[in-house]
């Protein structure tokens, strides 16, 4: 009367398709008719992850085993729900084994919010979303602490959600934040995810008066006070970081890091840490003078594509890679001394990385501090520093443009903070 498919009209994001039960039979009329549960976005894969003849997952799906183990439970119990039916009724259709079904989940299995956090957390590492696994379990961390302070550690049903609560545990993190918010923000964003996704695959009811917990939230209550603004450095404040004395090696590092990241066009982390010594090419100017440079792959905001890049090497940073990479493939030490041999793309590797920026940008901090530097320094403050530097340089835009690898010149100029009004008179003086 039933199977289980992978074939779906629904596509979730990535091309997986939901794993579905199909169930056939005679209706009330007599005529044949065929009814679908689709199951949690969890089981959801591409088909190359499926068997659609064995109804089972292949090995190509990361924690394939696992997935297939709670697919036999999920069998066995339609199992004795099927023989529930042909008990009850003399013939049975598929509307009553759907109805039964649904009786069965929604006696049995009360969607809690631990649980559907937890599923979630899955979710994102199946899909090799290890960062977004990440967030949603700083989430879970601090859903069970708010259980253990108001509710005595016992777990809410997802469907029981409510403003009282919401505020309640508005209150319980903003309490007890060291810094900032204590991602209120993300917390919310993640919590709402996991109730629209619930109701979305009908696994709690939609509220009868049309409204979730979360639309008569607040949200403006999760914004920082104060935004984290990434302001670049000035020309001065560049040149007192580069004559700041390291207290110590970390501190030296963290610098010598930073001053390599704004010569090498603003070059993103995540991109510097792979690129090895073997990806200096050697080469001549339009004077016909050798120079070297570092050919890399530009990875992208919200894109997949990656962007062919050549960075010239200058004087500075050739004594930076000189003094790091003698013991390293790597231009600079990250993969291996500071992240481990953690394989890219897993939770280790995420949670070792977050770490490690962490670490860094917070002794990019006390560098500025002990310099006498008001900005806030980030290592991502170095890209918006090589751009402010060069057009503050005279540089035109098309030229820092292509040297961000931005493919508009909008893109660009988000990353400019406005000039001082004396330099804007002195660059037009003479020119109209």
């Amino acid at each position: 009367m039933y199977y289980i498919t992978q074939r779906s009209e629904r596509i979730v994001r990535g091309n997986r398709h939901p794993i579905i039960i199909v169930l056939q039979g005679p209706g009330y009329n007599g005529k044949r008719v065929k009814r679908k549960i689709t199951l949690d976005p969890l089981y959801a894969c591409t088909a190359e992850e499926w068997d659609n003849e064995k109804a089972m997952y292949t090995k190509k799906l990361t924690g394939h085993r696992m997935f297939n183990t709670k697919l036999q439970d999920l069998r066995d119990k339609l199992d004795i729900i099927y023989s529930t039916v042909k008990s009850k009724y003399s013939s049975p259709t598929p509307d009553d084994f759907k109805k039964e079904y649904v009786l069965d989940i929604s006696a049995g299995n009360v969607l809690m919010t631990s649980q559907a956090i937890e599923d979630m957390i899955e979710s994102k590492l199946k899909a090799r979303h290890p960062a977004t696994a990440m967030s949603y379990t700083r989430s879970l961390e601090k859903w069970r602490k708010y259980l253990h302070q108001y509710h005595n550690g016992v777990d809410i049903a997802l469907s029981n959600l409510n403003l009282r609560i919401l505020n309640e545990l508005t209150s319980f993190i903003l309490d007890t934040a060291t810094r900032g918010k204590g991602g209120l923000k993300n917390t919310m964003e993640d919590l709402r995810a996991c109730y629209n996704l619930a109701v979305d695959y009908e696994l709690i009811p939609y509220p009868k008066d049309g409204k979730t917990p979360f639309i008569k939230y607040d949200f403006k209550r999760t914004q920082a006070d104060e935004p984290n603004k990434k302001q670049p450095l000035s020309r001065e404040q560049w040149e007192v970081l580069k004559a700041y004395e390291p207290k110590n090696p970390a501190q030296d590092f963290c610098k010598d890091l930073f001053i390599f990241m704004v010569h090498c066009y603003g070059i993103n982390l995540k991109d510097l840490m792979f690129i090895t010594r073997d990806s200096i090419a050697s080469g001549t100017d339009e004077d016909g003078a050798s120079i070297e440079m570092v050919r890399y792959l530009r990875s992208k905001t919200n894109s997949h594509k990656k962007e062919k890049i050549d960075v010239v090497i200058d004087s500075v940073m050739r004594d930076i890679i000189d003094k790091y990479s003698k013991n390293s493939k790597y231009l600079m030490p990250i993969m291996g001394r500071m992240l481990g041999n953690h394989r890219r793309g897993t939770s280790e590797f995420q949670k070792s990385y977050s770490a490690m920026i962490c670490g860094i940008n917070s002794r990019l901090i006390h560098i500025a501090k002990a310099a006498g530097i008001d900005n806030r320094i980030t290592l991502y403050t170095s890209r918006h520093t090589f751009a402010t530097l060069l057009f503050t340089g005279g540089a035109d835009l098309a030229t820092i443009s292509t040297a961000l690898g931005h493919s508009t010149m909008v893109q660009t100029q988000s990353y400019l903070s406005k000039l001082d009004p004396l330099k804007v008179h002195k660059r037009i003086q003479g020119k109209l």
